[in-house]
């Protein structure tokens, strides 16, 4: 292929169905011939460079930490060894974007994706054509396992690249770290949901002490490095995979809208302790330019000191409960959604103090109406009494509870004194009293537009009716 033979990038919209089909046949063959052309040159620039058909390899140093005791952990380093991609592209960097082999072909896809009106693959980048050249040479060497050329090879990679620029959407992934969670058993959510134990593809891509970024725009994965906390072997690890439509950044913010939503489902559906966050984030498969980011944030939602660990049977019930909550916390203001982002707000605080107020916040966002404007100490521990036991003779202590935790409540918000102690002892109850009294609403009346069916209903059942 010649510069000459580049096709005139008219916007297909202009032409007639036929038209349409032939140009875009003959933009796809000048990508083939300029992109085989490329990896031929590269292919032979290698073996020159490196005095060697063979690809460099380069050895990766890998920390975690292990289990070594109840709450102990012991370091541990790791050594694996893989291709140097980095060591690779950096040094046929400045020859590869000099020679006519580069520029044709980033010219050539550039022209493919104006006349075709291909998207970004997201909406914060902007498609050139030299952007796919880095990785679909990446690729080519580590699938070809050497600098051989194999005419072959590079047109089914080069395919692979047609393929996703033709694709109207792309995928993206994220990996949350659950520190402190267990499970019999990986489990599903849904089918882009799954919850497992750490992988070593994990460990290996968040444990390693030293990189190399490759050139250009184009990013492979790389590390959480030093300054990252280090890794568990015992972490769990949820994977979301998403759509993630070309031009936009839709995928992405689904990403942080699920890991919020699986924070507060956990959080409101046992007790327990766990820290969690967005460890990586990023576009899925090799022409991914995005790359990945980390989040190097792990907050601690906490109960007490107890891990958060699900039985067989919790397993499957949270399965179900999930598919409910995720359908009503996607709903514009439901009712349901300040308290239980109350219980997660609480699981992080540094103060107990304030832990324990927002606790009772959510409490009183259930146990009251809006209109009401009298005797709201007294609805609040009287119907919390109902809700909390179905037993007559067990209503008077947890009128008693709820009752302690309104004044301790009162004293923190107005900055009087209080009882340290009393703050330590009522601060688990508080928060199991929001979890129960949640959950009730939750299973009678999620499907309301406000609390005021079930407040009413409580006060029924208090009357005996």
């Amino acid at each position: 292929a010649t510069s000459q033979d580049s096709p005139c990038c008219l916007p297909l919209g202009s032409m007639t169905p036929m038209d349409q089909e032939k140009k875009i046949a003959q933009y796809q063959s000048q990508v083939v011939s300029s992109c085989l052309a490329f990896l031929k040159e590269a292919a032979d620039l290698a073996k020159k460079q490196f005095d060697s058909p063979d690809l460099p390899i380069f050895t990766v140093t890998v920390r975690i930490l292990e289990p070594s005791g109840p709450g102990r952990y012991s370091g541990k380093t790791l050594e694996f060894a893989e291709v140097d991609l980095p060591l690779i592209l950096h040094t046929l960097e400045k020859d590869l974007e000099a020679s006519n082999s580069w520029n044709l072909a980033s010219k050539v896809i550039r022209g493919y994706i104006e006349a075709n009106d291909i998207k970004p693959e997201s909406v914060f980048l902007h498609d050139v054509g030299n952007h796919y050249l880095w990785p679909l040479l990446g690729s080519y060497f580590k699938e070809q396992e050497s600098f051989h050329y194999d005419p072959s090879r590079a047109r089914k990679k080069i395919t692979h690249l047609l393929k996703h620029l033709n694709a109207s959407s792309t995928r993206v992934f994220g990996l949350i770290s659950l520190e402190g969670f267990s499970a019999p058993r990986a489990f599903t959510l849904n089918r882009s949901i799954h919850l497992r134990p750490i992988s070593e593809t994990d460990i290996r891509m968040l444990g390693r002490t030293s990189y190399v970024l490759p050139p250009g725009r184009y990013r492979f994965p790389n590390p959480l490095c030093d300054d990252f906390p280090l890794v568990h072997s015992d972490w769990w690890i949820c994977e979301i995979e998403l759509t993630n439509s070309r031009g936009t950044a839709d995928g992405y913010n689904e990403l942080d809208s699920l890991m919020d939503l699986l924070i507060l489902a956990l959080r409101i559906f046992k007790e327990g302790s766990f820290s969690s966050g967005m460890v990586v984030r990023g576009a899925r498969g090799e022409f991914g330019r995005t790359g990945v980011s980390h989040n190097k944030n792990m907050p601690r939602y906490s109960s007490g000191g107890r891990s958060y660990s699900f039985t067989t049977s919790e397993t499957k019930a949270f399965v179900s409960f999930w598919r409910k909550f995720r359908r009503i916390m996607e709903k514009e203001d439901h009712y349901l959604e300040i308290p239980v982002r109350r219980i997660r707000a609480a699981g992080t605080r540094v103060e107990k103090a304030d832990a324990l107020v927002d606790c009772v916040i959510g409490l009183e966002a259930l146990l009251g109406t809006e209109d009401e404007r009298t005797e709201l100490a007294y609805r609040f521990r009287v119907r919390g009494s109902v809700l909390l036991s179905d037993k007559r003779s067990e209503r008077k202590k947890h009128v008693e509870v709820l009752k302690e935790l309104y004044k301790l409540r009162s004293q923190v918000v107005h900055g009087s004194q209080f009882s340290e102690r009393k703050l330590e002892e009522n601060l688990p109850l508080a928060e199991n009293a929001l979890r129960k009294v949640w959950r009730w609403f939750f299973t009678h009346w999620h499907d309301r537009k406000n609390n005021k069916d079930g407040v009413a209903r409580s006060d029924q059942a208090l009357g005996g009716q």
